[in-house]
């Protein structure tokens, strides 16, 4: 669905995204927590955290882009409600 919202707003697809992001997730892990591959006490509830700010950044995205004068119109139908 993303993706063909994206097309409709003419929008590219990064190619590196995808990759950089499986990097982001594999250094995350690299916390000083006392273990080289598992969890931590916390980990779950920083990772708990990290999609709570995710999701909250994403409802303020979509406000903010159903304001946007140029783009509304090519959102018809697009259910942005959270």
């Amino acid at each position: 669905m993303l993706e063909a919202l994206m097309q409709r707003l003419g929008i590219p697809l990064s190619r590196m995204k995808r990759p950089l992001a499986l990097v982001a997730e594999r250094v995350g892990r690299l916390k000083p927590n006392g273990q080289l591959r598992g969890y931590s006490p916390l980990s779950r509830f920083l990772e708990l955290e990290s999609l709570a700010l995710g999701l909250d950044g994403k409802k303020l995205l979509w406000a903010n882009l159903r304001d946007v004068a140029q783009v509304r119109d090519r959102l018809v139908g697009v259910d942005s409600a959270c």
